[in-house]
């Protein structure tokens, strides 16, 4: 699902399938009905998450998984003692909307920053 929902080639699906179960690790799909079609991570160490690997496989989006991913994670996070959540998203701009940006906003969450990436 995460492979497909980011466009990533599916020679990734192991890497990302390696953080399931593992220490710190929380790992999260949505369903619609009983079809998978939603992911989310979250990475926790103390009282900071990071939230991360939230994507929607493209033929389900706009149906909420994101939204309640992000709550699942969150409420998660907070029963474990966590008080800082962070994440990243793609920057919106006029020409091209973020929907995750504004689900994270509409969460709650607050834009801090902009990180520049850099390509090789």
């Amino acid at each position: 699902m995460m492979c497909a929902g980011f466009g990533f080639p599916q020679s990734l699906t192991d890497l990302w399938a390696a953080i399931v179960g593992r220490h710190r690790w929380s790992c999260f799909y949505a369903l619609d009905g009983e079809t998978p079609v939603g992911t989310g991570a979250m990475f926790a160490s103390g009282s900071i998450a990071w939230l991360g690997g939230g994507t929607t496989v493209p033929s389900f989006r706009n149906r909420g998984a994101q939204k309640a991913l992000i709550q699942a994670r969150v409420q998660e996070g907070a029963d474990h003692g966590v008080s800082t959540f962070v994440v990243e998203t793609e920057v919106p701009s006029a020409d091209k909307p973020n929907i995750s940006n504004a689900n994270l906003a509409k969460m709650g969450f607050v834009h801090t920053y902009n990180r520049s990436n850099f390509l090789l």
